[in-house]
């Protein structure tokens, strides 16, 4: 009857719905499946965005309780609603790029087609696993050089503790005459109220023993890992007038010229549309960030194209697109790249002023005061 129907139906959602402590689950092989997914998601993390979160053992076991679920969902193919699916891409880009990188095993196992909404889901676990490998990361050694007073060391040693006791792993200091007899490479950064006499691969900050604000400044900077991304982006891949009517034809005009511009193979574009499928790259705010779904490229770049008119992009209205690809060699940066440009993109005035000026000397200057 239809009422049984219902009942089934509704018995069904409950069932992909409900949440699992993952040790209570009596199937022996279904547990042994979700251990070979995780593990296979975590590899292929780690291939494409050198993130280990093998230890994360937290994660793990966050996985494991998401999945079971989660499989019995893609199973009856029923869809979870996902309200946060939008801020989730826009505000924690990064997350959502490596959850949806995870997802592709479920793909590859299943051969199911993974909806936004559920990538989402994902993303927040991974974001929160990628803040607890950058805590213990980020931190860093800091080698503090003074001329010789033993007094003044240690004081700047307490007053720069004052300020970034939560990003410091070890902290040395030493009188600029013992400074050969340490290995400089296990630093990365040096404090030094006097001149340095070589020429050093750390980076060095010249301090007075009270540390000024224009200082602070400095070494706020250093912390923040304050990338420029104005270097990213070139005259030659700035396109402010492109007439068309498809994510198709805007894609295949702006691989074309990067092919040609960057000496890259066909593969470059295949790539680009491939990531596409996975799940649509626009973000709201008339803005799409495409790319490639592999790293192919030996350096970063961005293509920028403005349309003349808006166009339809998976669920949103586009006219601003930026076409990024990653350098394979430097998967660090590409946190720090995505939380710097996705900032850019979600401020409405700046995109807004982008469009309607249509300058490449504009867009640099609206990057640098991001």
């Amino acid at each position: 009857s239809v009422f049984e129907s219902e009942i089934v139906y509704l018995a069904m959602h409950l069932n992909g719905k409900k949440s699992y402590d993952y040790r209570l689950i009596d199937n022996h092989d279904k547990n042994i499946k979700i251990d070979y997914i995780i593990n296979k998601m975590l590899l292929k993390i780690q291939q494409m965005y050198g993130l280990n979160f093998f230890d994360d053992n937290i994660l793990i076991l966050s996985l494991k309780a998401h999945l079971y679920p989660f499989l019995k969902r893609i199973e009856y193919g029923l869809e979870l609603r996902n309200p946060l699916t939008l801020d989730i891409k826009t505000n924690i880009t990064f997350s959502y790029e490596v959850a949806l990188c995870a997802l592709t095993v479920i793909n590859e196992e299943y051969k199911k087609f993974i909806t936004d909404d559920e990538i989402g889901y994902f993303a927040l676990h991974f974001s929160l696993a990628i803040n607890r490998l950058n805590t213990t990361k980020d931190k860093k050694n800091i080698l503090i050089v003074c001329s010789t007073g033993v007094g003044s060391a240690q004081f700047l040693k307490e007053n720069f503790l004052n300020y970034f006791s939560d990003k410091v792993s070890g902290i040395l200091t030493i009188s600029l005459n013992k400074f050969d007899r340490y290995n400089i490479e296990d630093f990365d950064l040096i404090l030094s109220t006097v001149s340095i006499p070589r020429k050093v691969s750390v980076p060095i900050i010249y301090v007075n023993t009270f540390l000024e604000e224009s200082t602070l400044k400095k070494i706020h900077n250093f912390f923040e890992e304050n990338v420029d991304l104005t270097k990213y982006f070139s005259k030659e891949l700035f396109f402010e007038n492109i007439e068309s009517n498809s994510k198709e034809e805007v894609l295949s005009y702006l691989c074309k010229e990067i092919i040609e511009k960057k000496n890259l193979t066909p593969d470059f574009y295949k790539s680009v549309l491939k990531r596409e499928r996975m799940s649509p790259t626009s973000f709201g705010n008339l803005i799409a960030i495409p790319h490639p779904e592999k790293l192919l490229s030996e350096e970063t770049f961005v293509a920028v194209g403005i349309l003349n008119k808006p166009i339809q992009w998976g669920n949103n209205k586009v006219q601003v697109v930026f076409l990024v690809s990653i350098e394979n060699t430097k998967v660090h940066d590409i946190q720090v790249f995505y939380q710097k440009v996705s900032k850019f993109l979600i401020n409405k005035a700046k995109v807004k002023t982008l469009i309607k000026e249509r300058s490449f000397d504009l867009l640099l200057d609206l990057l640098k005061s991001e």
